[in-house]
């Protein structure tokens, strides 16, 4: 403390014990992919609405219970803590379970729970891979064109560079709506 300051007292707005704003709400996408001969794996989108402007907002906490039947007695466990409205989350279980989502102020005091009415599913099985040709008129690049198929599905092709057949070290280089790259 420099000599000849004036100590001040923070503003008693942002330790205010009254309540938090709750998000106003929440959706969850539940996308299933069935892989060949392994387990389908489950992976969770979640959005909830912003809060409006309160300087004592710190914090958005997101939680899941493997239990749909679940109520607000336990069971869940946070699996999001932060800033942002949006959250991926893939359980290790079945993926049946329910989300809510609360605002936390600076000062601990946090708002309601916000929770998610439904889920929709995005996806239950997989593809049909698209039927392939490369062409090379000179070496220097590929032309890769593919039929999608009548799969109601299909939004996108995604493009991989590998080495090796592996998708978990490869490069997405392009997401492509259409039939050439």
């Amino acid at each position: 403390i420099e000599r000849g300051k004036k100590l001040v007292e923070p503003p008693q707005d942002l330790y205010s014990d009254e309540e938090l704003e709750a998000p106003a709400t929440i959706n969850v996408v539940k996308t299933v992919r069935k892989q060949s001969g392994s387990v389908p794996v489950i992976k969770y989108s979640v959005t909830w609405g912003a809060i409006a402007s309160d300087k004592r907002f710190k914090v958005y906490e997101l939680q899941y219970n493997e239990s749909a039947d679940a109520d607000d007695t336990g069971g869940f466990e946070t699996v999001y803590t932060g800033r942002k409205v949006s959250a991926y989350y893939t359980p290790g279980v079945s993926g049946t379970g329910r989300f809510r989502v609360r605002s936390v102020g600076v000062n601990g005091i946090t708002s309601d729970w916000t929770y998610a009415a439904s889920q929709s599913t995005a996806r239950t099985d997989a593809s049909t891979p698209p039927t392939l040709t490369a062409n090379s008129p000179d070496q220097r690049k590929v032309i890769l064109s593919w039929d999608t198929g009548t799969d109601s599905y299909y939004a996108t092709t995604q493009v991989w560079r590998n080495t090796t057949n592996n998708i978990n070290t490869a490069t997405l280089i392009a997401d492509i709506n259409g039939t050439t790259f």
